[in-house]
């Protein structure tokens, strides 16, 4: 157990290495306008990470207060990056930053439940505790968190301020182009290939 322990902690830290050797050589290749995009997008991976984060705690916390079995509180999906345990749940980070989740016992009636903890399940629960620890999560997720509000109106600018296109409001008040007058058609003669012309 310990070897293994250890191998994930070398896979770990080789992770870490390449990500920070792979932003190094980002910052030295792009230049200013590109580096106000990525700041831009990795801003907006934050604030949707602390959205995500948000909203799986406000299931977290309301399961926890009805005294429900909370076993696993992660961010992210995929492989397990990192993770600890304090008391009876495991709280880590997941590879794929997209979303996030709270795993309650009970929640499925095919899940096995150790008959010590069926009391403690989500499904013996009355059932204004169930429909309350499901509704947590949007009040929690929708707060105007000032970082996430922050974060999308940057990453917004930027992306507009780089934009290749003239502003909306410019191309709105813009008069119309007068149409190229051509003068009246005539016939078109093919040309012969002795004189050129047509």
């Amino acid at each position: 157990m310990n070897g293994s322990r250890g191998l994930l902690a070398g896979l770990m830290r080789a992770r870490v290495a390449i990500l920070v050797i792979a932003v190094i050589a980002a910052l030295l290749v792009l230049d200013g306008r590109h580096l106000v995009f990525l700041l831009g997008v990795v801003i907006f991976v934050v604030a949707l990470v602390i959205s995500v984060m948000l909203h799986e705690l406000g299931h977290f916390l309301t399961a926890k207060k009805f005294h429900m079995r909370v076993t696993q509180f992660f961010l992210g999906f995929g492989t397990t990056l990192w993770s600890f345990f304090r008391g009876e749940t495991e709280y880590g980070v997941k590879a794929l930053p997209f979303g996030g989740f709270v795993k309650i016992s009970g929640m499925t009636s095919m899940e096995e439940i150790d008959v010590a903890d069926e009391p403690r399940s989500f499904r013996k629960q009355p059932g204004w505790q169930r429909i309350i620890v499901l509704a947590a999560g949007s009040p929690l997720g929708r707060r105007p968190a000032p970082t996430r509000s922050a974060g999308s109106r940057l990453a917004f600018r930027s992306a507009m301020r780089r934009s290749t296109a003239p502003p909306i409001r410019a191309r709105a008040h813009r008069r119309p182009r007068p149409r190229p007058r051509w003068p009246e058609s005539r016939p078109m003669t093919r040309s012969s290939p002795s004189t050129g012309t047509r």
